[in-house]
């Protein structure tokens, strides 16, 4: 009797424009969970990537690379497992979530809008450093999940 291998669960991360957050998020959650894990991340809209993201993933030993944030499609969409919006409290997504995904939440403020005295990329650094707790704490449920 022939067992195929189980496949990895697809994560997205989306978020309003790929350009920070979903980033910072994706890149994680290659770091810390690619053996188990399948990852992308995109955006309702498009920029350019933000150089302070990168900036500070590659404070914390992770190189971002020259992929250009992605776009939301409807294969992505289907693709993914699990479906984890970011935003901030004053950010509103309206993302179809297709019938066989599961949907999760993360509240998480813009890099963009610093804290009162906090400088720029003090924010930034601020939410990578959320992202990057989320995305280990992620990584070991499912690690936990998978024995």
């Amino acid at each position: 009797m022939s067992s195929s291998p189980r496949r990895k669960p697809h994560i997205l991360f989306l978020g309003a424009h790929n350009t920070h957050r979903t980033l910072m998020a994706e890149a994680y959650m290659r770091k810390l969970g690619s053996d188990i894990i399948d990852v992308q991340s995109a955006g309702l809209a498009s920029d350019r990537t933000d150089p302070r993201t990168i900036d500070v993933l590659r404070e914390d030993g992770i190189e971002l690379g020259t992929q250009p944030p992605a776009l939301v499609s409807s294969d992505l969409l289907t693709w993914a497992d699990l479906i984890i919006t970011i935003s901030g409290h004053d950010e509103h997504l309206n993302a179809p979530i297709p019938n066989g995904a599961r949907e999760k939440q993360w509240t998480i403020a813009s890099p963009l809008k610093p804290e009162a005295g906090e400088e720029e990329m003090d924010a930034f650094r601020r939410v990578r450093n959320d992202i990057k707790r989320r995305v280990q704490q992620l990584v070991n449920s499912m690690r936990l999940s998978a024995r």
